[in-house]
């Protein structure tokens, strides 16, 4: 599975919707049937790469000449067992 284009409005922020929405991705996912969401996160952004990192998400690799080149993966099973729906 591909999470993409996961964006919250600094406007209109509520505080622990991006976990929420990730945890609510992974519950989809797992119940597809699939056990793994991979992202690709901008490549100079540090402090959103740190925040996938501390969330769980492992780093792949980055692909070169793309922006949004850094790729993580996470595996669904690493939730244990939240359900959010």
């Amino acid at each position: 599975m591909y999470l993409n284009k996961l964006n919250v409005n600094p406007e209109k922020k509520v505080h622990g919707l991006g976990e929420r929405l990730i945890d609510w991705s992974l519950n989809k996912t797992a119940e597809a049937g699939i056990s793994i969401i991979r992202i690709e996160v901008w490549t100079t952004n540090k402090r959103l790469r740190k925040y996938y990192e501390d969330y769980g998400f492992k780093y792949i690799r980055t692909e070169p000449d793309t922006v949004s080149g850094a790729l993580y993966i996470i595996e669904t099973k690493e939730l244990d067992d939240q359900n959010i729906d």
